[in-house]
């Protein structure tokens, strides 16, 4: 039987295993707030951060929100996530 993650339990089982949501995402080169975002919005990087500190599926952690869904293989797949939510902002100067 599949266990059902609730937010509480998954901040619970992260900070078990050492870490905090902010601690999770740096560690993963994510923005500081990823995780924190994963657990009420979409955002793909933090929600998969914790599902691989889990050892779960992301689809496990989140049912209904990130569903499998079979492409054609000719069509570029876009994730549904924010692009606030990825990688640390970019500071260079514009070319």
């Amino acid at each position: 039987m599949t266990k059902t993650w609730d937010n509480p339990g998954i901040k619970a089982e992260v900070e078990r295993r050492g870490y905090t949501l902010t601690s999770l995402a740096k560690s993963r080169g994510l923005s500081e707030n990823a995780c924190r975002r994963a657990l009420s919005s979409s955002c793909l990087p933090g929600a998969q951060a914790i599902a691989d500190l889990l050892g779960v599926k992301v689809e496990e952690l989140f049912p209904g929100r990130y569903l499998r869904q079979h492409r054609h293989t000719a069509t570029p797949a876009t994730p549904p996530t924010s692009p606030k939510c990825g990688l640390t902002a970019d500071t260079g100067v514009a070319a």
